[in-house]
């Protein structure tokens, strides 16, 4: 009898001195990650990291939160417990009592652990992340992001306001998950493909209204950062803007939701339509184009930005649609949703609008990109992939001259 107590005993000290071996490896979330970029990061299911961290379904990922992506071996020994040698008139309470002093303290052993998290934490991950970032990076790249037509224009006075939110910091407001992919890739657009040189570009990710206010002007002023930059009657001027729109239900007005915006108090800090475009048009611009990949009825690919609303019709209109400088591009009519296309890791306007730019807009295969070339290809394009892949109509707007060029090959 006592040698199977002594058989049972020490299985289960070296059953629990095993199971302790196993430590967490943690991840800190960084801008623009998702859950499946980190699973590839860590070679892991996205499920695995679901479950070891308890997240729901429709868990939004937030910059600096600290995620268990996987569990592994610690490479530091840890003490093992010494097996208990059964004395006389020995009960389970006696040998409870001897145990106090036979075996590792608690204290000693959550010390090890600790020692061999932090182990892992600070120096896997920071090798994990250098060998792998480049390869994560890849997985979301499509066709538009690669190839990328290289003019060799300079455009020395060009200027350009780019613009992607992804991550708001109200819960309730879905993430627009390709934003940040959107604005980056058009980047590269404007400096390989329209000359634009990267100190004349503001690039801004997840912008609040005080980036707007200090971009594009208040009720005051329209001499703002933008107003700034541009030389007068010599710079070409070019904003694009991806992420969350929204309406004013009271006024039906429309305004760009920025990431600190609570969209129930729109019309006091988001920053509206119609002072956006008043403002442009005391811009001193050679010519303006501006691209709006967003939607205002107030339902997102994501999901509503209010509960229990309905799509609300907004009519922006604005003086722009009527200069013969500028062009005005705008991803679906104001009462309609602005989809995604998440095969290409873009949303489904900005893709085809680069493939136009790529040269397949180019209809007469000339060495000019016209904007009637660019608006058939949109008005073709958009509409047909809304509906094939989300059952939805989509129609972009886009106002301006046919005659304007928009790239030179």
């Amino acid at each position: 009898m006592k040698t199977l107590i002594i058989f049972f005993l020490g299985c289960f000290i070296y059953l629990q001195a095993n199971a302790q071996q196993l430590v967490n490896v943690y991840h800190t979330v960084r801008r623009g990650e998702t859950l499946f970029s980190i699973s590839n990061l860590y070679k892991t299911d996205i499920s695995e990291i679901r479950s070891l961290n308890k997240l729901p379904l429709r868990h939004r990922l937030k910059i600096g939160e600290k995620l268990i992506v996987k569990r592994v071996k610690s490479n530091k020994p840890r003490k093992i417990a010494k097996l208990y040698k059964i004395h006389a008139n020995d009960n389970y309470r006696k040998i409870e009592e001897r145990q106090k002093t036979d075996l590792p303290e608690e204290k000693e052993i959550a010390e090890e652990e600790k020692i061999a998290e932090e182990s892992i934490t600070e120096e896997a991950i920071e090798e994990i992340a250098k060998e792998e970032e480049v390869i994560a990076k890849e997985i979301s790249q499509s066709d538009v992001d690669i190839n990328i037509p290289e003019t060799g224009i300079t455009n020395t006075n060009a200027i350009a306001v780019i613009i992607g939110n992804k991550n708001y910091q109200i819960d309730d407001i879905p993430e627009v998950t390709y934003a940040l992919n959107d604005a980056q890739t058009i980047k590269n657009y404007l400096i390989k493909s329209l000359g634009y040189k990267e100190g004349n570009i503001i690039y801004v990710e997840d912008a609040t209204q005080a980036n707007f206010f200090s971009l594009f002007g208040n009720e005051n002023t329209a001499k703002g950062k933008l107003y700034n930059y541009v030389r007068p009657n010599e710079s070409d001027v070019f904003i694009y803007y991806s992420g969350h729109g929204g309406p004013d239900p009271e006024s039906k007005k429309g305004f760009f939701i920025p990431t600190d915006c609570d969209p129930s108090l729109v019309a006091l800090n988001g920053y509206s339509l119609d002072l956006f475009y008043k403002n442009l048009e005391q811009l001193p611009y050679k010519s303006l184009t501006v691209v709006i990949d967003a939607c205002f009825s107030g339902v997102s690919e994501g999901g509503a930005l209010l509960k229990n609303m309905s799509p609300v019709f907004i009519d922006a209109k604005s003086s722009l649609i009527n200069d013969e400088k500028a062009i005005v591009f705008s991803s679906a009519a104001n009462d309609q949703v602005s989809s995604w296309y998440p095969e290409k890791s873009h949303s489904l306007f900005t893709y085809f609008f680069l493939k136009g730019l790529q040269g397949v807009a180019n209809s007469n295969s000339d060495k000019e990109l016209s904007l009637q070339e660019i608006r058939s290809y949109l008005n073709e394009e958009v509409p047909y992939w809304a509906r094939r892949l989300h059952s939805r109509e989509q129609n972009p707007e886009v106002w301006g001259s046919d005659q304007n060029i928009l790239i030179k090959y």
